[in-house]
C-alpha cells in the first residue's frame, strides 16, 4: 500500500501542464484489447505501447487514466517480460500526465490525481510485502528505474503519478535511482508522489546525475538509499526543487531527504523536511534531511526542517568527506526545529564548509543548534539562534511558535521574530514565481504561499528593510500585506534609481546603522554593494 498523502502544500486535486502540441494518445488499464490509443474508447491498455508509438514523433500527449501499470507489460506482453530493466523513458516534447478518470467514466477527461490515482510501479510480479520494505525477497524482481528521464530536456513532462517499487539493488555504478533515474537529463517533474522505492547506492527516489530537472509540488515519501533516500545530486546535478516534502525517507550513511555531491547545487524552494533520517557513520555520514558534500553549493529559500534525525546534523551535515573542496550552501528564510543529532541536532559543518544563514530560525534541537567542526566557519545574519551566534542582527530569544507540539511552527503575536530579519536577505525573484512580470522584486511568498512582506500591528521593525521588513523563519506573520519590495530600493519608492545610488554612496565605509545600503549584509558599505544596486538599477 502507498504511503498517504499528507501534503498540505504539495499536491493539489486539480493540476494542468503546459500544452504539448500535437495529438494525444491515451492509455487505460481497463480498456478492451487492442486499441490504438486515439480515444478513450479505443485506449492503448499499456502504458508501454503508447511511449513506444510516441518514441516516432509527432506525438504531444499521453493521457493516463487510474490504474496501475508496469513497464515491463505491452499487448505482446500483458503478462509481463520479467526484465528488470525495463523502464518507463520519458520522450522530448511529450508530456506524460496521470490522474484521468478514464474509460468507462462519465467524463474520462475528468482529471483529480488523489481521486484517479495512476500509479506507475517498480513491482513486476504484483507481490511486495510492505513488511519486508526495503530490501526483502518480495522486492527482488522490481524493475531498476520505474522511469528513466535520461537525455530529456523541460519538454520531457512527468505530471500526475504515484512512482513506487523501484528498486535498484545493483553494485556501484549501479544502485543509483529507484523511483527515477535521470542521467544528464532534465525532463519537467511535477505533481507526483514518489513512495517505498529503493536503491543500494544513490536516490532511493530519484538520482540527478548531471541534469537540471525542475521537480515542482512532488512528495517523496518513505523512500530508501544509502546516500539520499529520496534524492540525489550528483555529477554537477543543478535541479530547480519547488514545493516539495521530504518525509520517511531513510539513508543508510547519509542524507535521509536529499545529498549533494560532486558540484551539484540545486535550488530548493518552498520545501518542507520532516521525520526523515540517517544514522550512519563516517565521512560522509549525517544529515537527516540533507548532507552536502564536496564542492556543491546548494540554495535553500522558505523551507522547514522538523524532526529529522542523523548521528551528525538532524537536520543538515555540510562535509568535504573527499578532501576536493568544502561545500557552501545558502539558507534563507528557514525554519530548523525538533531534529536531534548527537552532534548538533540543527546544522553540523566540518572540513572548511562555509554555510550561510540569513534570516532563519534555528531552536530546539536536540543536541545543539550549530556546530561547525575544525576549520567550517558557518556565517549567521539576523536570524534567531538558541544559544546565540555571532553576527549582524542576530538575536537569541523564544521565537514563540504557535503550537511547536503538534508542529505548527508559525509564529505567534508578539514573537520577536517578526519584522526582524532583513530584506536583502530575500532571494530577487529572477525566475517571477508569482507569474507578475515582475523579476526585480524580492521573493514574494513564504512556505504557504502567503505575501511574504507584511506590516506589523505593532509598527515596530527590528530589523531592516522599507517599506516594511521580513520576518525571520519559513512563515511570515500575516496582518498587512506588501506587494512588490525591490531589492536595493533604499528609499522604498518602488524603483531603483539616484536616490537609492546617493544612499549607498553616502553610508561608503562601515554600515553603521545603515543597514539599507549594506545590500551583501557583510557589515559594510562598499563596491559589492554598488554593483549589487546597479544589476537592479530601473
Amino acid at each position: 500500500m502507498l504511503h498517504g498523502r499528507l501534503l498540505p502544500i504539495v499536491l493539489i486535486a486539480l493540476v494542468s501542464s503546459a500544452a504539448q502540441a500535437g495529438p494525444v494518445l491515451y492509455v487505460d488499464d481497463d480498456a478492451p484489447p487492442g486499441g490504438d490509443g486515439a480515444g478513450w474508447r479505443t485506449a492503448y491498455r499499456f502504458l508501454a505501447d503508447a511511449l513506444t508509438a510516441a518514441s516516432g514523433g509527432g506525438i504531444g500527449e499521453i493521457r493516463v487514466g487510474q490504474g496501475t501499470y508496469q513497464p515491463d507489460r505491452d499487448e505482446l506482453n500483458p503478462l509481463g517480460t520479467g526484465n528488470r530493466q525495463v523502464t518507463f523513458q520519458l520522450i522530448n516534447g511529450v508530456a506524460l500526465m496521470g490522474g484521468y478518470a478514464g474509460f468507462g467514466a462519465p467524463d474520462p477527461d475528468a482529471r483529480n490525481i488523489e481521486l484517479y490515482e495512476t500509479i506507475l510501479s517498480g513491482d513486476l510480479l504484483s507481490n511486495d510485502d510492505p513488511d519486508q520494505f526495503p530490501g526483502g525477497p518480495t522486492f527482488e524482481e522490481n524493475c531498476y528505474h520505474v522511469v528513466t528521464g535520461s537525455g530529456t530536456d523541460e519538454t520531457a513532462v512527468l505530471d500526475g503519478f504515484s512512482i513506487t517499487a523501484g528498486n535498484d539493488d545493483r553494485p556501484f555504478p549501479g544502485g543509483r535511482g529507484g523511483g527515477m533515474y535521470n542521467y544528464r537529463g532534465s525532463p519537467t517533474v511535477s505533481n507526483n508522489l514518489f513512495a517505498a522505492n529503493v536503491s543500494a547506492f544513490d536516490g532511493g527516489a530519484m538520482a540527478n546525475l548531471g541534469g537540471s530537472p525542475v521537480i515542482s509540488h512532488c512528495a517523496f515519501d518513505g523512500n530508501h538509499s544509502a546516500y539520499g533516500g529520496g534524492m540525489v545530486n550528483d555529477d554537477g546535478s543543478n535541479p530547480l526543487v519547488t514545493a516539495c516534502t521530504f518525509k520517511n525517507n531513510t539513508a543508510e550513511i547519509g542524507g535521509g531527504g536529499m545529498y549533494n555531491e560532486n558540484n551539484s547545487s540545486p535550488t530548493t524552494v518552498l520545501c518542507i523536511f520532516s521525520a526523515n533520517s540517517a544514522l550512519g557513520s563516517g565521512p560522509f555520514s549525517g544529515g537527516g534531511a540533507v548532507h552536502t558534500d564536496y564542492r556543491s553549493n546548494p540554495i535553500f529559500t522558505d523551507c522547514s526542517f522538523v524532526d529529522n534525525l542523523a548521528n551528525v546534523g538532524g537536520a543538515m551535515a555540510n562535509r568535504d568527506g573527499a578532501g576536493l573542496g568544502a561545500p557552501n550552501p545558502t539558507i534563507l528564510s528557514c525554519t530548523f526545529s525538533g531534529n536531534a543529532g548527537e552532534s548538533a541536532g540543527g546544522l553540523y559543518s566540518d572540513t572548511g564548509a562555509a554555510p550561510a544563514l540569513k534570516n532563519s530560525i534555528v531552536w530546539s534541537n536536540t543536541g545543539g543548534e550549530i556546530l561547525d567542526v575544525g576549520s567550517a566557519v558557518t556565517t549567521v545574519r539576523y536570524s534567531n539562534i538558541q544559544g546565540g551566534w555571532k553576527g549582524i542582527g542576530n538575536i537569541d530569544a523564544d521565537p514563540m511558535f504557535v503550537d511547536p507540539v503538534n508542529g505548527d511552527y508559525h509564529l505567534a503575536s508578539g514573537s520577536p521574530c517578526i519584522d526582524a530579519g532583513n530584506n536583502w536577505g530575500v532571494p530577487i525573484d529572477a525566475d517571477d514565481y508569482d507569474q507578475d512580470g515582475n523579476t526585480a522584486e524580492l521573493f514574494p511568498v513564504d512556505l504557504d504561499g502567503n505575501p511574504r512582506f507584511n506590516a506589523d500591528e505593532a509598527d515596530f521593525d527590528p530589523g531592516c528593510g522599507v517599506p516594511v521588513v521580513v520576518d525571520m523563519g519559513a512563515y511570515e506573520y500575516q496582518f498587512d500585506p506588501v506587494e512588490d519590495v525591490i531589492f536595493a530600493d533604499l528609499n522604498g519608492d518602488g524603483t531603483v534609481g539616484i536616490l537609492d545610488l546617493l544612499g549607498v554612496l553616502a553610508a561608503w565605509g562601515d554600515a553603521g546603522t545603515n543597514c539599507l545600503a549594506d545590500l551583501d549584509i557583510d557589515g559594510a558599505v562598499g563596491i559589492f554593494d554598488l554593483l549589487a544596486l546597479l544589476s537592479n538599477w530601473g
